[in-house]
């Protein structure tokens, strides 16, 4: 009977582990089995990590340089310091700041566009947050026709775009 209780055992805690990768890579993190064990055996921990691991998806360097980005020119900086310009860049976006406690914070773009369901990022205290606008042309202060084209950047301190 031992046996039977430690093979269900096993193939519950299996089940447990393929459905929330399943979950994770649904929700558009690229969450791994493997990621997950590789950030468990780190000594020293990245904070976000710690804090988002519960919270929030926790974000990647994806390696790219935020200064080689495409639209880097277009971008306005949200975090830490908000930039004389992103108001006006932000037109009829906003955006809140939740802070998540351990110096980790989440921002998520709003726009009451029909149909826009917003965008959040989670960046530690160290990083950076900026609103990309490439195209102010269907921008106004009450409306923006087009919210496909408007997003947030997470930079790493390092000026890696994150993920």
């Amino acid at each position: 009977m031992s046996k039977q209780i430690i093979v269900l055992g096993v193939i519950g805690v299996l089940a447990v582990i393929g459905t929330v990768t399943l979950y994770m890579n649904n929700s558009g993190s690229a969450v791994s089995v493997a990621s997950v064990a590789a950030s468990q055996t780190q000594t020293t921990p990245n904070p976000a990590s710690v804090a988002a691991s519960s919270t929030a998806p926790f974000m990647q360097s994806t390696g790219a340089l935020f200064s080689q980005y495409k639209y880097f020119s277009k971008s306005h900086e949200i975090f830490p310091t908000l930039a004389t310009d992103t108001t006006k860049a932000l037109g009829a976006f906003s955006y809140t700041k939740e802070n998540l406690g351990n110096n980790i914070y989440r921002f998520t773009l709003t726009n009451s566009a029909e149909g826009y369901n917003g965008q959040s990022v989670v960046v530690s205290g160290d990083q950076s947050v900026y609103f990309v606008e490439p195209s102010t042309g269907d921008d106004s202060a009450s409306e923006d026709s087009i919210t496909t084209d408007d997003s947030l950047i997470a930079v790493d301190a390092q000026g890696h775009i994150l993920k």
